[in-house]
C-alpha cells in the first residue's frame, strides 16, 4: 500500500494481491419474524447485500438463525443469493444441499436453543460487481408455525435473541 504520492489517498501499489480481504458487510436482525404453517422453505428477514467490488471475487458467508416452532418437526436451513431478481441455491446450508430433504435435523417443539450456526464460501468466481443479495430460508418437514428470533408459544414474544449474516468479498 502507497500514499498515492503524498495525496493521502492510500492505494495498492500494483494491484490488490489475491486473497485480501476487500469489505464486509453484516447485518443483525433483532425483531421477532413469524412465519406461516408450511412444509416449504420461506425466506426470513434475515438478509444482506453487497456490492463486490471486483469481477471474481469469492464471498465469505456465515451466518446465524435463532427460532422455534409450534410443534416437533424436522428443520433446516438454505441460503440464496440473487442477482438482478435472479436467486441461486448455494450449497452452504444444512445438510449441504440447497434443494433436498436431507438438510433436515431434529427440532424439539418450542425449545429456545434452536440455533443454527453455519459458514461456507460463495465459489462463483464469474460473479460480476452487480449487487448480491444473501437471504436464509427455514423450512420444516410439517406444516408448523415458525418464529425467527423466538418460541411460538410465547405472546408477545421475548425479546434479546438475534439472528445474524455476514459476508466478506475476497479477491481472486
Amino acid at each position: 500500500i502507497n500514499d498515492n504520492g503524498g495525496s493521502g489517498a492510500l492505494q495498492w501499489g500494483t494491484g490488490v494481491p489475491v486473497g485480501t480481504s476487500i469489505q464486509s458487510k453484516i447485518f443483525i436482525y433483532k425483531a421477532v419474524q413469524d412465519q406461516s404453517q408450511s412444509t416449504s422453505f420461506e425466506p426470513t428477514n434475515v438478509t444482506v447485500d453487497i456490492d463486490p467490488k471486483y469481477t471474481g471475487s469469492k464471498i465469505i458467508i456465515g451466518y446465524s438463525l435463532v427460532y422455534g416452532i409450534s410443534s416437533a418437526s424436522l428443520a433446516g436451513v438454505r441460503i440464496y443469493r440473487t442477482i438482478g431478481g435472479s436467486a441461486t441455491g448455494l450449497s452452504i446450508s444444512t445438510g449441504g444441499a440447497y434443494n433436498t430433504g436431507s438438510g433436515f435435523y431434529p427440532a424439539s417443539s418450542n425449545y429456545p436453543g434452536n440455533h443454527y450456526i453455519i459458514s461456507g464460501i460463495d465459489e462463483d468466481t464469474s460473479q460480476s460487481t452487480v449487487t448480491h443479495t444473501y437471504t436464509i430460508y427455514l423450512g420444516t418437514n410439517n406444516s408448523v408455525t415458525r418464529r425467527i428470533n423466538g418460541r411460538t408459544n410465547e405472546i408477545p414474544p421475548a425479546q434479546g435473541t438475534v439472528s445474524t449474516i455476514d459476508v466478506t468479498e475476497i479477491k481472486q
